[in-house]
């Protein structure tokens, strides 16, 4: 079973549309909002060197994989990272 955490803020475009995409691509996700999570933010930007919302968290609970996707790291657009979660 596959888990999806988004790590965005308000008033973000991009997470705003990448949520968009998602929704359009049926795939469920649970937003983390960096500002109510903000410890848990921090220790996911300094741990992965991410420096940028949005950001996809794709969990593998059978392996316990995890996969930090980041935007300007990972992806430019979420159509590149639909291809990305869904391989």
């Amino acid at each position: 079973m596959i888990k999806y955490f988004l790590y965005a803020q308000r008033e973000c475009e991009a997470c705003d549309e990448l949520k968009k995409v998602l929704d359009e691509n049926n795939i469920t996700y649970t937003i983390k909002d960096v500002f109510n999570d903000r410890i848990e933010w921090e220790k996911v930007r300094h741990s992965q060197d991410i420096k940028f919302t949005p950001t996809m968290v794709v969990v593998n609970k059978e392996t316990r994989d995890v996969k930090f996707l980041a935007v300007d790291r990972d992806f430019d657009t979420p159509e590149e990272l639909i291809k990305l979660i869904k391989k």
